[in-house]
């Protein structure tokens, strides 16, 4: 399989949240296999990747036009470069085969697999635009010679805010040409034009930073065309380049072509996939993302283009030596900051006395984390179970309510996020996480967050549990009302129920308070924590009242209570408490927010809400965030998170100061 690629490393299907967008260019040819294409994009959305087709339909058009009694006309360009010469009558049957027939069909089917598809040509919205040119040079009988009366053009300008709301939205776009060419450049004015959909889905990859796959029935490029040994795999220098250049052939020079120009314009990677077997999910395009190296590596991640070799405080310094401020702290993971002084001593001194020892043997660091996790915890939870994370926690959780009530069903809010294990997956809100490995843990039925009448008429005598965030994270930074909460305390005590707190984000001080349900005066049954208690090393941790802990049945795991992690716990914990770490969130956060609120008003930029609790916080804008944390990223050295499509997440060490989040502020406004 020729690949064209800017860098090392494959393509992967997880979104993770704020991967790049993917754009698959589907070709016409009779050869491709648009029901396997269909099949990997489905797989891909429903893993969390956003996705923009592109499709041709060069054997439609020729169908068509052989019914009309139209013969179908290529020239040839003095380049080399093959296309359709477009007059007016073949422009009219082109426009009603691929907006009409062909992008229809292609909405219909992906619908069909769960794909919320939008189709819509290059003219709608002025996706595709550029001039038209009305006369061509092609050589015939080895002449060059100048046809006029052509109805083509190259795309020039991308509506890239149009794809970025359908994304934003959840919409997977399905474009195809014809594009809008320009006649008059000063009116603005022009018409449908044929345009090339390889060249046309290369304008869109660089529009949007995306990833491109041209999906096609040819195996590639050959250094001999004559010797199939002589396939180019991949290229990623200028001579390599010249050479593919220099090899390619007819058709397979304008996606060579097209490829080139998407990298120059801001795609992450070009690639050719096969179309023309059903592999894998469907066809080509998973089979494009896949590595064909023969080595081993990371599959799960979809990896960013900046290398971290260190950190520092509130600063991560890249592979290149790029200081960047970090805004993000790994989804919260460091409370801290990267690298506190006192938790790598602990970690250090412990690791040189003991590595590991089983749960079942006490353990000096691990008995200390149960005594100090107990002394801080909110109310009576006292009884600790400890795990590898926020996940296993919540695992952990819904084993003990259901154990000790004896009861089965969940109740759960939607947009909420309680892990990905397959018990955790099943309290959580968005079928783009569920649906791959369904069917999950059942008994668990969604209500809408916030809403005190919904949970109500959820909670009764056969509910086990209510898991909820006092904050919601992955869901779009959305605070509960307090007396939500007290109503939930309030209805689960009534009915038998434990109240479940997931504080996996919250927790740690990060809202202002070091649990945020003790900024609301609410103690749960069961409290669940995570990310930022161990400074990052793997850690999660059950804390439940006595009734849970003394009706809980069996459990376990292997590496409970690791005492390397704990002692990085402890550590952790004593400077959180010591230096009061939760007022500087307070304080900080309180500053951020007010100030990105200022600038939002000031400069009437596109932002529909500021909002959250202490360093927990979520700018919702009218666009999709990804394009905005990527130029935070490149153009002002400041990593921060999404949350869903829309928001930009706020989550830095606690430590950071009013100078740092000064600095965020411009930043944001700037790219804003």
């Amino acid at each position: 399989m020729s690949r064209l690629d800017p860098a090392d490393g494959a393509l992967t299907t997880d979104g993770g949240g704020d991967a790049p967008p993917v754009v698959v260019k589907l070709g016409g040819a009779r050869a491709v296999d648009p029901a396997g294409a269909v099949g990997d994009v489905a797989h891909l959305v429903a893993n969390g990747r956003r996705v923009v087709i592109v499709h041709g339909g060069s054997t439609a058009v020729d169908d068509l036009l052989g019914r009309l009694g139209i013969e179908s006309e290529y020239v040839e360009t003095p380049s080399g470069v093959a296309g359709r010469f477009t007059d007016e009558e073949t422009m009219a049957a082109f426009t009603m085969a691929m907006a009409g027939r062909v992008n229809t069909d292609l909405v219909a089917a992906l619908r069909n697999a769960g794909v919320d598809a939008v189709g819509l040509s290059g003219v709608d919205g002025g996706l595709l635009t550029g001039p038209r040119k009305s006369a061509v040079r092609v050589v015939e009988d080895g002449k060059r010679k100048i046809r006029r009366g052509d109805h083509s053009g190259t795309p020039k300008a991308v509506n890239d805010d149009l794809l970025d709301t359908l994304l934003s939205d959840g919409y997977t776009p399905v474009a195809s040409p014809p594009m809008f060419g320009i006649e008059d450049e000063s009116e603005g004015t022009g018409v449908p034009v044929n345009t090339d959909a390889d060249r046309a889905a290369a304008a869109v990859a660089g529009a949007l930073g995306a990833e491109l796959v041209v999906l096609t029935d040819v195996a590639g490029v050959y250094a001999d065309p004559d010797d199939p040994d002589t396939l180019i795999d991949s290229v990623a220098t200028d001579e390599g380049y010249a050479a593919l250049t220099d090899a390619a052939e007819g058709f397979m020079t304008r996606k060579v072509m097209a490829a080139t120009e998407a990298l120059s314009a801001g795609a992450r990677r070009a690639e050719r996939g096969s179309g023309r077997r059903r592999r894998g999910h469907g066809g080509g395009a998973v089979s494009a993302f896949e590595d064909r190296s023969g080595a081993g590596e990371g599959f799960v991640f979809s990896e960013k283009p900046i290398g971290i070799e260190s950190g520092e405080g509130v600063h991560l310094t890249s592979t290149d030596g790029t200081e960047y401020l970090d805004f993000g702290a790994s989804y919260a993971c460091a409370p801290l900051g990267h690298c506190p002084p006192a938790v790598v001593e602990a970690v250090q001194e412990r690791a040189a006395e003991l590595l590991y020892v089983q749960a079942s043997y006490p353990n000096a660091p691990r008995t200390e984390l149960y005594e100090r996790l107990g002394a801080v915890a909110p109310g009576d939870l006292s009884k600790v179970w400890l795990c590898n994370s926020g996940t296993e926690a919540n695992e952990a959780a819904m084993k003990f309510a259901r154990s000790a009530t004896g009861r089965e069903k969940i109740v759960a809010t939607k947009r909420g996020f309680h892990g990905r294990t397959l018990g955790a997956l099943a309290m959580t809100w968005k079928k783009k996480y569920r649906a791959p490995f369904e069917p999950v843990a059942g008994g668990v039925e969604f209500v809408d967050y916030g809403d005190g009448e919904a949970l109500a008429d959820a909670v009764d005598d056969e509910t086990a549990a209510v898991f909820l965030e006092p904050v919601q994270g992955e869901g779009g930074i959305n605070p509960a009302d307090p007396e939500y909460l007290r109503s939930a305390r309030d209805l689960t005590a009534d009915a038998g129920a434990a109240l479940v707190f997931d504080e996996i984000q919250t927790g740690m001080g990060r809202t202002g308070d070091l649990w945020a349900c003790e900024g609301v005066g609410v103690v749960p049954d069961v409290l669940t924590t995570a990310k930022g208690i161990a400074s990052g090393l793997p850690l999660g941790a059950t804390l439940c009242a006595d009734w849970i802990a003394d009706g809980a049945a069996s459990h376990g795991s292997t590496f409970s209570g690791n005492p390397v992690v704990a002692a990085a716990a402890n550590a952790t914990l004593a400077e959180v408490v010591a230096e009061d770490v939760p007022d500087n969130a307070a304080t900080v956060g309180e500053y951020l927010t007010t100030q990105l609120t200022a600038a939002v008003e000031e400069h009437d930029l596109p932002v529909r809400d500021v909002r959250g609790e202490g360093l927990m916080i979520g700018v919702e804008v009218k666009r999709g965030a990804n394009r905005y944390l990527r130029d935070l990223a490149i153009e002002h050295r400041v990593l921060a998170l999404p949350a869903g499509r829309s928001v930009v997440r706020l989550l830095p060490p606690l430590t950071v100061t009013e100078g740092h989040a000064r600095e965020v502020v411009d930043a944001l406004t700037e790219v804003l």
